[in-house]
């Protein structure tokens, strides 16, 4: 089959072990599939001798990042890697042969700039993989920040040839503010792999069901409602304590952990709660030998959710019991409605007797895994979202 080369540009890239690494990995394994030949250039160490088709450019830290990071670039956006990638890049083009379209893919947002760039100097189609909006993003809400995000994300919404968001709430929300531009704006949710041999594992004896949450919890919102539900539950005797709250990851505000309900249940041992970094393979084995999983979305007071937490695939893919807290019609709302996995979805409007009802029915869920629907497959499986990527491809070719 006949392949028209693709730059593929990724700071963060497989074999790294971050959540921003998978989806450019998963597109650079099946694009092959589609006739569409990947070259990647990636700031992440790769091991040696370096696989074909693949430039390492690596990052590090100076003083001049530093000083970014600490005034108009606050988010970690790998700024200085920006010159170092263009110009190993330019010299790059020089061994792919044809005229490569560049897909580019955030965070960091540098990688789109040397998108910008490449795409001007040498006339060549660029489509811009924004994932998730950097206005109005709960994970971008310094003042500082907000100044450069907006003048970015108008320059790349204007540039690129194409633009991608992770969820049609985003694509919306992003069209709504650049309805000129919305002809080339789309949506293709992330995903998962399944190559990647992942899923439930027999639960363990133990005492109790324990329920999951792995990664950070970024604001504590959605956590104190449930921890504050849950005791009013167990203190009425509503709920027997045979389940316990295990909690691995981050956390942003431990100030959670101090309130009356948190407290009360962890004197009880209702909570298991390690607050620190853990390896992936740590927390996935936890997730799979757990009775249920729990989902925190992303509450922003001033805008609605528009992304899909990363670990939500993971917790439909082992298809036990779900507890989420989110918005309705939210992208995670949709998620786990289309899945089929059975869940108990709690809503930011819910009041405190909803939320106790919701979190009954969800004590009373069974744990044996069910597989996710068909509908969740064709959504979210990696070779299907990397065959729409690939027709994408396919419109920016000269005809």
């Amino acid at each position: 089959m006949k392949t028209h080369p693709v730059l593929l540009i990724a700071h963060a890239f497989p074999p790294e072990n971050l959540i921003g690494a998978y989806r450019p990995g998963r597109f650079a394994r099946y694009l092959p599939d589609f006739g569409f030949e990947p070259w990647v250039m990636t700031a992440s160490d790769q091991p040696s001798p370096l696989p074909p088709r693949l430039l390492h450019v690596p990052f590090s830290y100076n003083l001049l990042e530093i000083a970014f990071a600490k005034s108009f670039f606050p988010h970690d956006d790998r700024i200085t890697w920006a010159p170092r990638a263009l110009r190993a890049a330019s010299r790059w083009l020089s061994q792919i042969p044809g005229k490569p379209i560049i897909f580019s893919t955030s965070p960091p947002v540098a990688s789109h700039w040397v998108a910008w760039r490449l795409a001007r100097r040498f006339g060549l189609p660029w489509v811009a993989d924004l994932r998730d909006p950097l206005v109005a993003n709960f994970g971008r809400r310094t003042r500082l920040g907000k100044y450069p995000d907006g003048w970015f994300e108008c320059q790349t919404v204007q540039r690129s040839d194409r633009l991608i968001m992770n969820t049609a709430a985003a694509a919306q929300e992003l069209c709504s503010r650049y309805p000129e531009h919305a002809h080339k704006v789309s949506s293709l949710p992330n995903g998962y792999d399944p190559a990647d041999s992942f899923g439930p594992l027999p639960i363990p004896p133990r005492s109790c069901r324990v329920w999951f949450y792995g990664g950070t919890i970024y604001q504590n919102r959605y956590a104190e409602r449930l921890l504050d539900a849950l005791w009013r539950l167990v203190d009425s005797g509503r709920l027997a304590l045979d389940w316990q709250l295990r909690f691995l990851g981050l956390i942003e505000d431990p100030s959670l952990m101090q309130r009356p309900s948190a407290l009360a249940l962890a004197e009880r041992g209702a909570i298991n709660a390690h607050f620190h970094h853990v390896p992936r393979a740590e927390a996935l084995r936890e997730a799979a030998e757990a009775d249920g999983t729990l989902i925190l979305d992303a509450f922003h007071s001033r805008s609605p959710n528009l992304v899909i937490p990363g670990k939500s695939f993971e917790c439909v893919r082992l298809g036990r019991p779900i507890l989420a807290f989110t918005s309705p019609d939210a992208p995670l709302d949709r998620l786990l409605k289309l899945s089929g996995v059975p869940s108990s979805i709690i809503y930011e409007e819910d009041p405190p007797t909803r939320i106790e009802e919701k979190l009954l029915a969800y004590a009373q869920l069974p744990s044996t895994p069910v597989s996710p629907s068909t509908a969740f497959e064709l959504a979210h499986s990696a070779p299907h979202q990397t065959r729409t990527l690939a027709a994408l491809f396919q419109e920016l070719l000269p005809s």
